[in-house]
């Protein structure tokens, strides 16, 4: 099995998140790759960051 974990960063608000996580996804399920989890987190100082984890 392959895994891609791609860390997506738009904005502060949640819809930023949403459309940049949703438009991700699509992109990597039309390549095959399947969302397996999806976490909320931080990286540094005030920045926030939605981590998507995908396998093939």
């Amino acid at each position: 099995m392959e895994y891609k974990i791609v860390a997506v960063s738009d904005g502060w608000t949640t819809s930023s998140f949403s459309k940049e996580a949703t438009k991700v996804a699509n992109e990597l399920a039309a390549d095959g790759w399947k969302l397996t989890k999806m976490t909320h987190g931080w990286l540094g100082l005030l920045s926030p960051k939605l981590f998507l984890v995908f396998e093939r």
